[in-house]
């Protein structure tokens, strides 16, 4: 556990490597304004030109189109921080237009549904160690044909790759992003699968804007068969 003020020098420090010369966007909410405060006053340490929106300023939410003055200023700027609380239908309305426009001329941190706790945690990681277990995940797993995953709780799964797909480092390095742009907290090696068959087990949190429900009362138990481009899935729910 470290602080809020060192979660905030690491995304803006380490993973976006914010310099004097960005021209640098915040979209927020009400409910995130704390921690997103502390994103920008690492971020006006190092730049004046810092902008900051708050989603409750254009509407009630959740916003069914991203609002005019919001899609000038990403497609504007070099460094864009997502830190809002996440709502259903935004991914489509918000999310990706944002994530899009980022990219256009920078590189984009997103953050949705970060907490104080989360950057407490999450974000005080030592990056540069999350950078070299990284790379040492993606020697083991880009050279994999197939990989079976099993858990004490009922997980069960064969995964084959298609080796013409690219595996991608998300190591909070988002300067180097492969992508120009990646969720904080970081540090993750992923792939699309070519083939998957068996069964996963969700005990935990679903995410996206699930996450506002907390840990599942029951676990999910999802069956699944991707097959080249057919995909098939069936889910219950156990006690």
């Amino acid at each position: 556990m470290g602080s809020l003020q060192q979660g905030a020098f690491n995304a803006v420090r380490k993973c976006m490597k914010i310099q004097e010369k960005d021209r640098v966007v915040i979209v927020t909410d009400l409910e995130t304004k704390k921690v997103s405060n502390s994103v920008k006053n690492e971020c006006l340490q190092i730049t004046d030109n810092v902008k900051e929106f708050v989603l409750e300023d254009f509407g009630s939410r959740p916003l069914k189109k991203l609002p005019k003055e919001i899609e000038e200023a990403v497609s504007d700027s070099t460094g864009v921080f997502y830190m809002a609380t996440s709502k259903s239908g935004e991914k489509v309305s918000l999310r990706k237009p944002i994530i899009k426009l980022g990219i256009k001329k920078g590189r984009e941190a997103h953050m949705p549904s970060i907490t104080e706790k989360l950057m407490e945690q999450g974000m005080n990681t030592d990056y540069n160690e999350v950078k070299k277990i990284s790379r040492k995940v993606y020697d083991v797993v880009s050279k994999c044909k197939e990989i079976r995953v099993t858990t004490l709780r009922g997980s069960d799964f064969t995964v084959s790759f298609n080796r013409d797909w690219k595996w991608i480092i998300a190591d909070g390095d988002i300067t180097n992003s492969a992508t120009g742009w990646s969720n904080l907290p970081d540090g993750e090696v992923f792939t699309c699968p070519g083939n998957f068959n068996g069964r996963v087990i969700v005990d935990g949190c679903i995410g996206d804007y699930f996450i506002e429900y907390g840990k599942l009362k029951n676990h999910v138990v999802i069956e699944i068969k991707i097959y080249g481009m057919n995909f098939f899935a069936l889910s219950s729910v156990d006690s």
